[in-house]
């Protein structure tokens, strides 16, 4: 069950959102690129600049380690036809592309969910592709240098303070309750945890 706070936040504060997203969308200038996201982030920071889904990677979670395999050879895992998989125990449906598991936990039926993948995966701008994500493996030296050796624009927001401090790293420095996560609402004016702290609109402007 929802935590009712949080709930709470997301019913009053999303009309509010919406005035904080005019904003936004006013300053926006390109808005042909492609997100591609391991979590949710992507896909509410792109529903919060009214852009088109132009990645597979929206209302999915995929393991960073299959998310960095399909980002190496991108063009090659866009070309398959997503397959179902074993849920898992899961309420929503699990999916493969090739040898990469996606799960898809905003999806009610295989159909949909791999439906929205193929239409969506067509669409991607190869000339501008951006990752964003919530946080990184920073321990793991290997994946990091693969994550590193990426030609695509970075951005990552995290409330992680032991993030290291690179150009590409926000780091979210708000007291968030236990369940909280930076792109949820923080309140009931619609702001959400990570806004003081990077703009979506600069890092998709450049």
């Amino acid at each position: 069950m929802q935590n009712p706070i949080y709930l709470i936040r997301r019913i009053v504060g999303g009309k509010k959102r919406n005035e904080i997203n005019k904003k936004a969308r006013e300053r926006l200038i390109n808005k042909d690129f492609s997100v591609f996201s391991s979590s949710c982030i992507g896909g509410v920071v792109c529903s919060d600049m009214g852009v088109r889904f132009n990645s597979p990677t929206v209302n999915v979670f995929i393991p960073f380690t299959d998310f960095l395999k399909m980002m190496e050879n991108l063009p090659y895992y866009m070309s398959l036809t997503p397959k179902k998989a074993p849920r898992e125990g899961h309420l929503y449906p699990v999916i493969t592309v090739g040898d990469v598991k996606v799960y898809c936990v905003h999806y009610h039926t295989y159909k949909s969910a791999i439906d929205k993948w193929v239409t969506r995966a067509k669409r991607v701008n190869y000339d501008d592709v951006r990752i964003i994500l919530g946080g990184l493996p920073w321990g793991n030296e290997e994946l990091m240098a693969r994550f590193e050796a990426l030609p695509y624009k970075k951005l990552i927001v995290t409330s992680y303070d032991k993030a290291p401090d690179d150009d590409y790293v926000f780091k979210v420095k708000e007291k968030m309750g236990r369940t909280a996560i930076t792109f949820n609402f923080k309140n009931i004016k619609g702001e959400r945890f990570y806004d003081n702290h990077v703009d979506f609109v600069d890092f998709f402007n450049k």
